[in-house]
């Protein structure tokens, strides 16, 4: 079934109608769906591997990641080194996505 909060009530209407008139298959509506809901929580599967920065950069658990830091990572091109770290691609990418996340409200 199609929740009319995650995409719209006008949206769904117009989804079980053509569903109804047979001009989207089921199939496309359950692609529609998913997609909805992995729109719906993107961060959830953002995350994928919880601590992972923070291993890659050495800081303890308690201990929080310098915004500083994060910035240098973001900015710097890969294969150099930030603070005798190597930056890679995924690290940039989770550098990212931390400075990201800080800046949304709880």
């Amino acid at each position: 079934m199609i929740d009319k909060k995650l995409i719209g009530e006008e949206t769904a209407k117009a989804f079980m109608e053509s569903k109804e008139k047979k001009e989207i298959s089921p199939e496309q509506l359950d692609k529609l769906i998913k997609w909805a809901e992995a729109k719906k929580f993107w961060i959830k599967a953002a995350i994928g591997k919880k601590g992972a920065l923070r291993s890659q950069l050495g800081i303890k658990k308690g201990e929080t990641i310098p915004k500083s830091l994060l910035r240098k990572i973001v900015k710097a091109e890969i294969g150099t080194k930030v603070n005798g770290i190597t930056v890679t691609a995924q690290l940039k990418k989770r550098a990212s996505l931390a400075l990201s996340l800080g800046k949304m409200k709880k």
